[in-house]
């Protein structure tokens, strides 16, 4: 019997759908906006089956210890590979930004694994989509800057445990906006995959 049922269930959703995103832009060129999405999505894609494992155990079981401890070290890459989207969406690929993402990802890893709390990866993730989504709303791209603060929500929500319901709780509530944020952001984005 699963412990939290709707939350590795959604978690799973979560991860064929980033899955597919995944696969749509890293097949484009190489270090372009959309391959830096695409490796975001990528990074998702392992979160999400991390956290789908962690959350299939109780707590105290040694799996879930060990895949939650695997989906803190996987999300600062959710954010890195973000600011790098950011970087090449704007211009400055100089490196001294991609040595500021370097340290910064450094940095929210060690937190990560010190600490084993999603709060660090939301503190890591948090302003660039705050900085991402102004860029893209000042670039008249809605539907990306409404997926992005989507996103925010998704974190609200999770952070600050609301749950409709015993069971269906706050994280299985958190996937399914990530999940519609997503989409948002895949539209938005899709236009700009030089591949298809």
């Amino acid at each position: 019997m699963l412990h939290e049922p709707w939350t590795v269930l959604t978690d799973i959703f979560l991860c064929v759908e980033s899955g597919y995103f995944a696969m749509y832009f890293l097949s484009g060129p190489r270090y372009q906006v959309t391959w830096w999405w695409g490796a975001m999505f990528g990074f998702l894609t392992a979160t999400a089956i991390c956290g789908a494992i962690s959350h299939s155990f109780p707590p105290s079981d040694w799996l879930s210890i060990v895949f939650w401890q695997a989906t803190i070290v996987c999300l600062p890459f959710i954010a890195a590979a973000l600011s790098m989207a950011l970087i090449s969406h704007v211009g400055c690929n100089s490196p001294l930004w991609h040595a500021l993402v370097s340290l910064k990802l450094g940095v929210f890893l060690y937190l990560g694994v010190t600490r084993l709390t999603f709060l660090y990866a939301i503190l890591d993730y948090v302003p660039v989509v705050i900085i991402y989504s102004c860029v893209a709303f000042s670039r008249s791209l809605v539907t990306l800057s409404c997926g992005l603060l989507l996103t925010l929500l998704a974190a609200a929500i999770q952070q600050l445990n609301i749950s409709p319901s015993e069971w269906f709780d706050n994280n299985a509530l958190y996937h399914v906006v990530q999940m519609i944020a997503l989409y948002f952001i895949f539209k938005a984005l899709k236009p700009y995959s030089k591949n298809h």
